[in-house]
């Protein structure tokens, strides 16, 4: 089974600011580009292992083909719900809930 594990602190380690921004919108595009970088194996451990630069950046995506290929397995109803989980994750960048993110 293909499973996530969407997170805010997820969404600002793997994510760019243009990702982040078209996620906020509903961007289409952003989301199904984001998405993959949520996936998780069965030790779940992420599947795309993200390189950062210096200053924190997202600058390289390993395994990115491999979770892309996972993401033909999900069905139009289980991407609505990970779309707006995705969403929640964004948002929550500069607006935690209460509590903190």
């Amino acid at each position: 089974m293909i499973k996530f594990k969407v997170s805010t602190e997820r969404f600002i380690e793997a994510c760019t600011m243009t990702e982040y921004i078209g996620v906020v919108v509903g961007n289409l595009g952003s989301q199904m580009k984001a998405l993959p970088k949520m996936l998780i194996d069965e030790k779940g451990e992420y599947v795309v292992k993200v390189t950062q630069n210096e200053d924190g950046d997202p600058i390289e995506f390993e395994n990115m083909d491999k979770a892309n290929l996972a993401m033909e397995g999900i069905g139009i109803k289980r991407f609505e719900k990970l779309r707006k989980e995705l969403t929640e994750a964004a948002k929550n960048i500069v607006n935690p809930p209460s509590g903190g993110a």
